[in-house]
């Protein structure tokens, strides 16, 4: 091993996890003003917010008229298998930044990407918050593993909005991968 590596190996093992974890971030995530195009460009912000997190971590990212993001940030915190994300702090959150639209995003520390049948119910749950006060719910997407999912590319938001219109209580599980 020559000097160099044994230099930057030291220097990488004075470095603490809270540090590697805020200059990823600082390096991967998006900047504000950033235009949030597709499901796949808010899954990189949320993977460079919520990944190899040892709980469950709900985030949202907070976006203008444009689609141009206002803010990025955690809006709850939970275990291991859960996180409660409470639908009117979303909106306060969203309304505080002045946001038309928001895209919500949670980890499964487990590193399954398939949604549970408490993820949909909350999906909709946050769809009909924000969507009860003018701000457009764009997407709610899990990180897990090296992979994410997409509720609105996979057909999870037209449920809820389906069983929103026709006044069913509960949207149905979607489908598996």
């Amino acid at each position: 091993m020559s000097n160099r590596s044994i230099e930057s190996s030291d220097h990488l093992a004075a470095i603490s996890d809270v540090e590697l974890r805020a200059a990823f971030r600082h390096r991967f995530s998006l900047k504000c003003g950033s235009i949030i195009d597709c499901s796949e460009d808010a899954a990189e912000e949320f993977v460079a917010l919520l990944l190899d997190q040892g709980r469950e971590r709900f985030a949202g990212l907070f976006l203008n008229g444009r689609n141009q993001m206002i803010s990025s940030q955690i809006v709850s915190e939970g275990t291991l298998t859960t996180a409660s994300i409470y639908p009117r702090e979303l909106v306060r959150t969203a309304l505080e930044l002045n946001a038309s639209a928001v895209i919500v995003g949670h980890n499964h520390p487990s590193g399954s990407l398939i949604p549970s049948a408490l993820d949909q119910q909350v999906t909709c749950k946050l769809l009909m918050a924000c969507e009860s006060v003018d701000i457009l719910f764009q997407d709610h997407i899990i990180i897990a593993g090296d992979g994410w999912y997409s509720f609105a590319d996979h057909g999870g938001l037209a449920l809820c909005r389906t069983s929103w219109t026709t006044g069913l209580s509960m949207a149905p599980e979607p489908s598996r991968m």
